[in-house]
C-alpha cells in the first residue's frame, strides 16, 4: 500500500526502463518478491541499495532521479516491514535512517507517516496518532502527489486510531483542494473517493 501510492505520486520523475542502480528494474524486481510474500527477502535487498545508494550521494549532490528513486526503496522498505508484521524492527530502522543526512533532509514527510503506518498495525494507537500529528505539524507539502497520496494515510489512522471523522475528512478536503488549484496528478479518484465515503458516514451528501 504504501509503495503503491509513493508510485503514483512520484511515477513521473523516474525513467522506465534505465537500467542500473537507478531505475525501474530494482523497483519492479521487489515488487515481485512482496507479492510472493517474501517480505524478510526483500528487506535485506532493499537495504542494501540503500547502503550503495549512501556511498552514491556521499561521493555526488543528489540528483532528483537518486531521490525519487530513494523513495520508491523507502516506500518498498516500509511494505516490507508491514508484510512481514516486523512492525519494531521497522520504526528501529527508520529511526537509524533518519539519522543520516541524505534521508532526514530529502524526507522529512515520509517518516512520520511511515511510523505512524507501523505504530498503526502494531495496534499502538497512541503512537500512531503522535505520527500523524507530527505530519500534519510540517509546511504543507508542495508535492501536491505525495500531499495526496499521504493525506489518504493520514486520514485512514485519524478514522481507525482515534476515530475522528470530522478531522479526517478535513485532511482529505484539503488535499481535493490542492488537486483543483492546478495539480497535474491524476490519482485523486482515490481520495474523492474516500472522502465520499466518509461524507456518507457524517450523513453529509456531496462530494
Amino acid at each position: 500500500m504504501f509503495l503503491l501510492l509513493l508510485l503514483m505520486a512520484c511515477t513521473e520523475n523516474i525513467q522506465d526502463g534505465k537500467e542500473g542502480t537507478h531505475g525501474w528494474n530494482d523497483i519492479r524486481e521487489l515488487n515481485i518478491l512482496l507479492k510472493e510474500r517474501k517480505g524478510q527477502e526483500a528487506i535485506g535487498i532493499v537495504l542494501q541499495k540503500i547502503y550503495d545508494l549512501r556511498k552514491d550521494t556521499v561521493q555526488t549532490v543528489a540528483d532528483n532521479t537518486q531521490i525519487e528513486y530513494a523513495r520508491l526503496l523507502f516506500g518498498l522498505l516500509v511494505d516490507a516491514y508491514l508484510n512481514s508484521r516486523q512492525f519494531t524492527a521497522g520504526i528501529v530502522c527508520l529511526d537509524s535512517l533518519e539519522k543520516i543526512s541524505f534521508w532526514k533532509e530529502n524526507y522529512r514527510y515520509d517518516f512520520p507517516v511511515a511510523k505512524a503506518r507501523l505504530y498503526q498495525e502494531m495496534g499502538n494507537n497512541r503512537q500512531a496518532i503522535q505520527w500523524a500529528a507530527t505530519y500534519l505539524g510540517l509546511p504543507e507539502c508542495t508535492d501536491v502527489g505525495r500531499l495526496i497520496s499521504y493525506s489518504e494515510i493520514i486520514s485512514e489512522i485519524y478514522i481507525y486510531c482515534n476515530n475522528d471523522l470530522a478531522k479526517a475528512v478535513r485532511i482529505l478536503e484539503k488535499a481535493v483542494e490542492a488537486y483543483r488549484s492546478g495539480s497535474m496528478h491524476s490519482n485523486i479518484v482515490p481520495a474523492i473517493s474516500r472522502l465520499s465515503i466518509y461524507y456518507r458516514m457524517m450523513g453529509i451528501n456531496r462530494v
